[in-house]
C-alpha cells in the first residue's frame, strides 16, 4: 500500500511489500516514485591466497532503474567494523577481494546500486579464511637403520594460513635426479619425524619431504645427505684356535651379512676361565685386524677359549661362538740379550739379561760360551759351571792378553734357546786400570805460566792414579824371569819411604813380591824408559814371557832394548795388534791439564786453571781422609802414601796425586814453546810448595836414564790412553 500526503508538497511514501526503497515526493501537484534495488542474496567466499572469490545473487528487484554496481565490503571481526573493498563499476555478480591476510576469518557483505542509490546490504557470507600452500620443510636428516632409515625435519616457518595436515616423504636410491623418487606410504600425520622402511641395506638414500595442508603441497625441502641402509654385521663364525708358542693362531669365517655397510675389522677377545662373565680381555695388535686370521700373543700356560667381533660402520655384531678350548704349547726360551763382558785376571766378569719369553716354561739353567776366535764356527768352548738361573757368572781360566767373545744360551724343560747375540770383543787382564775421561776439547792454554801449558783439541783418558807397586809386581813377575833390560831397580827393595818389592831368585827364574804391604803406593825408581816398557806390556794384552817385541819392547813404543837417549814418540799403530795404543804415558799437556784444568774455573763454563791439582789455588794441606785440599808434600808425612789416600781432594776430571806423593813421567808433547822432552811433574812428598805447583814441571831430557835415576827417585808414572773407549 502506498501512502500519500496530499497536503504536503514534496512529501513522501513508501511501500511496504518489497525491500526495495520507495520514495514518493509531490511537486506542484504532482506525485513521483523513487526505487532503490533489493539487496544481493546468497553471498558465498571461497578462501584464496590472502585473497577471496566472493559471489552472490543478484536482487529480484533492481529498483526503479537498472543496477549500475556493487559495492562489498569484509569484515575480519565478525561484522563489528567493516572495510569497502576497493574495485572497478562492475555489474558481474562476483569479485575477488585481495589484500587480505592469510590465517584471518572474513565476512562479506553485498549492496546494489542503481541510478537511485544503495540497497541495504546483504546478509553476511559464512566465515573464510585467505590461505595458501605450506613453506617448504627444512634440516631434513636421515640415520641408518636395518633396511631402513630414520628421518626427521623442521616444520615449515609459514603453514601457509591454513594447519599442516600431513607431510609426504620420498626418498630417491639415484641421489634425486628427476624421475627416481619414490613416495612412501604412511598414515597420515603431523609428525615431524618418520621410519621410511622396505629399504635395501647398503644402499645409499637421499630424502626430500613435503608439506600439505588444505590448500595443497608444499615445494620439497632439500635434499637430505645420501645415508645408506644399514645394521651391525651377523656374528663371525666358525672361530678356531691353534696352539703355539705362549701364542693361539685364530682363525675364523666372515659372518654371512655385513649389515649393508662393509666390515672395517673385528675384535678378538680370550679367556682363560672358560668364558665366563668378567673374564674376558682383548687381544690388540697396535693396528686393526682386518683378515679372518690374527695370532693372539702374550698368552702363558693355561687353556684359553676365543670369540670375535666383527665391525662396521654402524657398530659392532654379537659375538661369536666361543672357540673350543686350546693351550699354548711351551716351547723352548727366547734368546739372552745384552750381553757384556768385564775383564779380569785370566777371567772375564759376564751379565746379561733374561729372555723377555720363558717358552711357557720357566727357565732352568743358562750355558755360557766363549770364543778366541771372535766366534768362527768350531771355536766355541762350553764354560763348565754349577746350574744356575742367575743371569751373570765369571768365566775362568781364561789367558790374559787374548781377547774373547761371549755368547749365552737359555735352557728351560723344553730344551735350548738360541744363542744371545756375542758381547763385544774382551781381553782378560792381569791388571785393570782405573781411567778417567777428560773432555772439553780445544781448551785454551794456562796463561798464568808463561809457557804454553794444557791446551788438548781432543778427549781423551788418563790413569785415575799412578800405577802402583802391585801393579808394577804383576809386570815384573810377567817379564821379568829374566830381566834383560833392568825393569827392577834394588832401591825397590831397599828404600821403605816407597812401594817395596823383592826379587828372589837368579836372572832366568827371578820372581817378584810386594814388601811391607807397600803395594798401593805408587811405584817409584823408575826411568822413563820402564815406563815406557810397561806401557807396551799393557797395550799388548798384559803377556807373560821374556822381554821381546811382542811384550816390552814394542807396542806404545819402539823400543828395541834402548835403556837411555832421547825419548821416542808413541806409535800410532802396535804392530802386535794392528790397533791405535790401547795405553801410552800422557803427553805433558794431557798431564796438565788432567791435573789443573776446571771448564768452570772462573763460574759455569768461564775455563781456567788451579794452582794445584787439588781444584785449588791455595797450598794443600796434608790431612789424609775425605777433607778437600789436601795432599802429601814437605816431608808432613814423612813416606809416600797409598793412591787415593786424600780422597776428597781429586782434580776436576777425577784423577788423585797430581800434586805430591812422587813425580811423574809424561811424554813429549808438540808445544811451542820447547815442550818436545819428557818430563817430571807434581813434585813428590819430600818437595816444598815450590815444586808442587802448576808453574813447575821438570824437561827431563835424558839426565835421568838407566845410567842416572837418582837415590831419590821418587819418580813414577800414570798412563793414558787417546781412545776414550779404552
Amino acid at each position: 500500500m502506498l501512502s500519500v500526503n496530499p497536503a504536503s508538497s514534496g512529501s513522501s511514501a513508501s511501500s511496504a511489500t518489497d525491500n526495495s526503497n520507495i520514495a514518493a515526493f509531490v511537486s506542484q501537484n504532482t506525485i513521483g516514485i523513487l526505487s532503490v534495488p533489493g539487496s544481493p542474496t546468497s553471498v558465498v567466499a571461497v578462501s584464496g591466497n590472502a585473497s577471496l572469490a566472493v559471489a552472490w545473487v543478484a536482487p529480484k528487484s533492481t529498483g526503479s532503474s537498472v543496477i549500475t554496481d556493487y559495492l562489498v565490503n569484509y569484515s575480519s571481526n565478525g561484522g563489528s567494523t567493516w572495510t569497502t573493498f576497493t574495485d572497478p563499476v562492475s555489474t558481474a555478480t562476483s569479485v575477488n577481494v585481495t589484500g587480505l591476510t592469510n590465517g584471518t576469518a572474513y565476512v562479506i557483505r553485498v549492496y546494489a546500486r542503481n541510478a537511485d542509490g544503495s540497497s541495504l546490504p546483504s546478509a553476511n557470507s559464512a566465515p573464510a579464511t585467505p590461505a595458501t600452500v605450506p613453506g617448504s620443510p627444512t634440516s631434513v636428516v636421515a640415520v641408518s637403520l636395518n633396511t631402513s632409515l630414520a628421518v626427521a625435519w623442521t616444520a615449515p616457518t609459514s603453514t601457509g594460513g591454513s594447519a599442516i595436515t600431513d607431510y609426504l616423504v620420498k626418498y630417491s636410491s639415484n641421489n634425486g635426479v628427476a624421475g627416481s623418487w619414490i613416495l612412501f606410504s604412511d598414515p597420515v600425520s603431523t609428525a615431524t619425524s618418520v621410519i621410511v622402511t622396505g629399504l635395501t641395506n647398503g644402499t645409499a638414500y637421499v630424502i626430500k619431504v613435503i608439506a600439505r595442508n588444505a590448500v595443497d603441497i608444499s615445494l620439497p625441502s632439500a635434499n637430505s645427505a645420501p645415508v645408506t641402509a644399514g645394521t651391525v654385521p651377523g656374528r663371525p663364525t666358525s672361530v678356531v684356535a691353534f696352539h703355539s708358542n705362549t701364542s693361539l693362531a685364530v682363525t675364523w669365517i666372515a659372518p654371512d651379512s655385513t649389515g649393508g655397510s662393509p666390515i672395517t675389522d673385528y675384535l678378538v677377545q680370550y679367556s682363560s676361565n672358560g668364558g665366563v662373565a668378567g673374564s674376558w680381555t682383548q687381544f690388540s695388535t697396535g693396528s686393526p685386524i682386518t683378515a679372518t686370521s690374527c695370532t693372539v700373543t702374550g698368552l702363558t700356560k693355561g687353556t684359553y677359549v676365543i670369540r670375535v667381533y666383527a665391525r662396521n660402520a654402524v657398530g659392532i655384531s654379537l659375538p661369536s661362538a666361543n672357540s673350543a678350548p686350546s693351550t699354548p704349547a711351551t716351547t723352548v726360551p727366547g734368546s739372552p740379550t745384552s750381553v757384556v763382558a768385564v775383564s779380569g785376571n785370566a777371567q772375564l766378569t759376564v751379565t746379561w739379561t733374561a729372555p723377555t719369553r720363558t717358552g711357557g716354561s720357566a727357565i732352568t739353567d743358562y750355558l755360557v760360551k766363549y770364543s778366541s776366535n771372535n766366534g768362527v764356527v768350531g771355536s766355541w768352548i762350553l764354560f763348565s759351571d754349577p746350574v744356575s738361573t742367575v743371569p751373570s757368572l765369571t768365566v775362568t781360566g781364561l789367558t790374559n792378553g787374548t781377547s774373547y767373545v761371549i755368547k749365552v744360551i737359555a735352557r728351560n724343560a723344553i730344551g735350548n734357546s738360541l744363542p744371545s747375540a756375542n758381547s763385544a770383543p774382551v781381553t782378560p787382564a792381569l791388571l785393570a786400570m782405573s781411567m778417567v775421561t777428560v773432555g772439553d776439547p780445544f781448551n785454551g792454554v794456562d796463561a798464568n805460566t808463561g809457557y804454553d801449558k794444557g791446551a788438548v783439541s781432543y778427549s781423551y783418558q788418563i790413569g785415575t792414579y799412578d800405577v802402583t807397586g802391585s801393579q808394577y809386581t804383576a809386570f815384573l813377575n810377567a817379564v821379568g824371569s829374566t830381566d834383560t833390560y833392568g825393569l827392577y831397580n834394588t832401591r825397590m827393595g831397599t828404600r821403605t819411604d816407597v812401594a817395596q818389592i823383592s826379587q828372589s831368585g837368579s836372572s832366568g827364574s827371578y820372581t817378584y813380591a810386594v814388601m811391607n804391604s807397600t803395594g798401593n803406593r805408587p811405584i817409584s825408581y823408575v826411568n822413563w824408559w820402564n815406563s815406557a816398557r810397561f806401557s807396551n806390556w799393557m797395550s799388548n794384552g798384559q803377556p807373560s814371557g821374556a822381554q821381546t817385541s811382542t811384550t816390552t819392547e814394542n807396542g806404545a813404543y819402539n823400543l828395541p832394548g834402548w835403556r837411555f837417549g832421547t825419548a821416542v814418540a808413541p806409535n800410532a799403530t802396535n804392530p802386535n795388534t794392528g790397533s791405535a795404543p790401547t795405553f801410552r804415558l800422557p803427553l805433558f799437556n794431557e798431564w796438565y791439564k788432567a791435573a789443573y784444568y776446571s771448564p768452570n774455573y772462573g763460574g759455569l763454563g768461564i775455563g781456567g786453571y788451579y794452582r794445584f791439582a787439588t781444584q785449588s789455588d791455595t797450598e794443600p794441606g796434608t790431612t789424609i781422609g775425605s777433607s778437600a785440599n789436601q795432599a802429601n808434600w814437605n816431608g808432613a808425612i814423612g813416606h809416600s802414601t797409598d793412591v787415593g789416600s786424600f780422597s776428597g781432594s781429586g782434580s776436576y776430571y777425577g784423577t788423585f796425586d797430581q800434586t805430591g806423593n812422587v813425580w811423574q813421567w809424561n811424554d813429549r808433547d808438540g808445544g811451542t814453546n820447547g815442550l818436545q822432552f819428557r818430563g817430571l811433574c807434581g813434585g813428590d812428598w819430600y818437595d816444598d810448595s815450590s815444586y808442587i805447583t802448576s808453574s813447575f814441571s821438570h824437561l827431563a831430557g835424558s839426565i835421568y836414564d838407566q845410567r842416572n835415576v837418582p837415590s831419590e827417585g821418587y819418580i813414577g808414572f800414570r798412563l793414558a790412553s787417546r781412545s776414550v773407549n779404552s
